[in-house]
């Protein structure tokens, strides 16, 4: 072994803190043996690390360093509060999107009454309404089905009821302007017939 070749200061600390690999601390401790300066700046950087590694455990770093983002803690009292805040924030946005769709429907007719024969070119126009009364001409099939379409996508769906009048649907949403189909469908699914109407503006 080159007695020439002291030990760095980290190998010693690693050494002292029993820190190292099996073959490394037995090649440092053979140089140890034999190196009286090596010795000496053991005892030196072992007090050392071992000083540092007992403050550090006493005071950690990241307990100092880290500041929070908002000192909560002020506001320690009123943490109880947060949680009765936080559904009070929803319950008032709930009210104001109550509202708000309220107040869009309240602009509309109650109830739109629609006689429909059954022919899909000779459309006619309603107006917007939060509910659409739909007499449909000729009888009730039975287990009937009303669908509702626009375009290729379906509206509406419900059951007809016989009525002295003919077939009546009772489509108990509001629907935006545009064109839409009626279709009278058996339980497979077949058409039986069809009507259209238009939602005006």
């Amino acid at each position: 072994m080159d007695l020439s070749l002291h030990l760095s200061d980290d190998q010693l600390e690693l050494y002292a803190l029993d820190r190292l690999a099996e073959p490394e601390e037995d090649r440092i401790e053979s140089h140890l043996l034999l190196c009286d300066p090596c010795r000496h700046r053991l005892d030196e950087v072992g007090a050392f690390a071992f000083a540092m590694t007992s403050a550090l455990r006493k005071n950690p770093p990241y307990l100092d360093a880290v500041e929070p983002k908002f000192p909560w803690s002020l506001f320690a009292w009123r943490s109880w509060m947060l949680p009765g805040m936080a559904v009070a924030g929803a319950a008032a946005v709930l009210v104001v999107m109550l509202f708000v769709r309220q107040s869009d429907n309240r602009s509309l007719v109650p109830v739109a009454t629609l006689a429909l024969a059954a022919t899909r070119g000779d459309a006619i126009t309603a107006p917007q309404a939060r509910e659409y009364d739909l007499l449909l001409s000729g009888s009730l099939p039975a287990n009937a089905v009303v669908k509702v379409y626009s375009g290729r996508d379906e509206m509406w769906k419900g059951q007809p009821v016989e009525s002295p009048a003919g077939v009546q649907a009772k489509v108990d949403r509001a629907l935006t302007p545009g064109a839409y189909i009626v279709r009278l469908e058996d339980a497979a699914g077949n058409t039986i017939r069809e009507y259209g109407f238009e939602v005006g503006k």
